[in-house]
């Protein structure tokens, strides 16, 4: 579903709004008092020449108790002149209604009942306080989850569209409405032949869609949603931005190196007149060079930690867990020990004998010498703990044994210990065979 956005208002020195032509940035020109009406009548224009997809269903116009809402009257004239008396009629009764006080909401819904039809569009008119909460409020309700939203910010008071574009952010987030466009009526400027330019800001609007994202992109690493921002300078970046994301979210570590080294390449390279894109293709290397590590055993734990900072503590305690297991593979020789016994027919699965050996290899390393502690629990009993509640965190809710999960994972400082007691532990192995 498409929304058009607009506002009207009213100023004691110019009661009127004037006549004007606007012409937009690919040549569309109209000519009306109101620039909603020239923002409704280009988009449709757009779609029936096949330059666009967006065409409004819902017209949400936003003023205050006492804004012009008489000024309405000739955008319906002009669209519809059958329409014309009634609406003359109508706006009638609003002008002798504000001169004694704010317009009610009765005059507001005879205007949506009467002329949606005559204006092929579902019109919805707000007459709220200016402020950020009404103006919240009315495009909640107004504007249908998983909407686009072509804002236009000419009329109404100058502080009503920051409050709409600051609602808009957070209802991306809330029902993942999204501006595709934000459109500005300059009547105080002129083109040569005395139109009036409509301007795009559409720049702005590319930055608002773009927002969840680069939270996404700050707070979780995730490279696959912003990657959309080179879809028109460099698909093939792209592509492997999506293709590192698909394996990351899975923890497929190995398997996302190639495309997570082709896209840094590419981004070490890349250039663009955008400063959005430029400031964005930075962040994205930034975030790349963070989880460069692969999928060896100092990769886990340096991912364990940045999920621990994050509060992410399924993906740390699960990578945590697994750093521990591969250090002691690593060190300790036993990928070449397991292979052997393979080799020689004492047992048939690599995954099992591996497992054991490092179950068995961990196990020593806890019971040496100086081990850390977890507050006053055994560096073995530490050990278990972090394998119980890894286990628990991998197998949601109760599990399909309906077992209980350990009561470290009930207490948010003891995860958090509990993953800086393994953090320690890796050191402690590393030291014991560097020594």
């Amino acid at each position: 579903m498409t929304t058009l956005i607009s506002f009207i208002g009213r100023t004691e020195s110019n009661r009127n709004y004037k006549v004007a032509t606007y012409r937009f940035e690919d040549g569309f020109e109209f000519t009306t008092t109101y620039f909603g009406s020239a923002v409704l009548n280009h988009m449709r224009w757009q779609s029936l020449h096949g330059r666009s997809t967006l065409v409004p269903s819902r017209w949400v116009i936003i003023g205050t108790p006492t804004s012009g809402w008489d000024q309405l009257l000739d955008f319906v004239a002009q669209t519809d002149p059958n329409s014309a008396e009634a609406a003359l009629t109508w706006a009638g009764k609003v002008e002798k209604t504000l001169q004694t006080g704010p317009i009610t909401s009765d005059l507001l819904r005879e205007f949506e009942q009467n002329f949606a039809i005559a204006l092929g569009v579902d019109v919805r008119l707000y007459a709220v306080a200016n402020d950020a909460d009404a103006i919240f409020e009315a495009i909640r309700e107004s504007v249908a989850p998983q909407s686009e939203v072509v804002l236009d910010i000419t009329h109404g008071y100058r502080t009503m569209p920051m409050h709409a574009l600051l609602a808009l952010g957070a209802l991306r987030w809330i029902n993942d409405i999204e501006i595709t466009g934000i459109l500005y009526g300059a009547f105080d400027q002129a083109n040569s032949d005395g139109s009036k330019p409509a301007q795009s800001l559409e720049n702005s609007a590319r930055l608002a869609k773009l927002t969840p994202a680069l939270a996404q992109l700050q707070l979780m690493d995730d490279v696959g949603h912003i990657a959309e921002i080179f879809a028109s300078s460099n698909t093939e970046l792209k592509q492997r931005l999506e293709r590192t994301q698909h394996f990351e979210s899975i923890m497929q570590y190995g398997k996302s190196s190639a495309p997570r080294g082709q896209a840094l390449g590419m981004l070490r390279r890349f250039q663009s007149t955008s400063a959005i894109e430029t400031v964005c293709a930075k962040a994205v290397e930034e975030a790349l060079t963070r989880i460069t590590a692969d999928g060896d055993a100092f990769g886990l734990r340096a991912r364990s930690q940045v999920a621990c900072k994050r509060r992410d503590y399924l993906r740390a305690l699960s990578l945590a867990n697994e750093a521990l297991l591969r250090l002691v593979v690593d060190l300790h020789g036993l990928r070449s020990e397991a292979e052997l016994a393979i080799t020689n027919g004492q047992r048939d699965s690599l995954y099992e004998v591996l497992t054991q050996l490092a179950n068995n290899a961990l196990r020593d390393e806890c019971n040496k010498s100086g081990a850390p502690l977890n507050g006053n629990k055994s560096a073995y009993n530490s050990l278990k703990a972090l394998k119980y509640s890894r286990n628990s965190v991998m197998h949601p809710g109760d599990g399909v044994a309906g077992q209980v999960a350990p009561n470290v994972l009930s207490d948010e400082d003891e995860i958090k210990a509990l993953l800086e007691w393994s953090f320690k532990m890796f050191d402690f192995i590393k030291r014991g065979r560097d020594g």
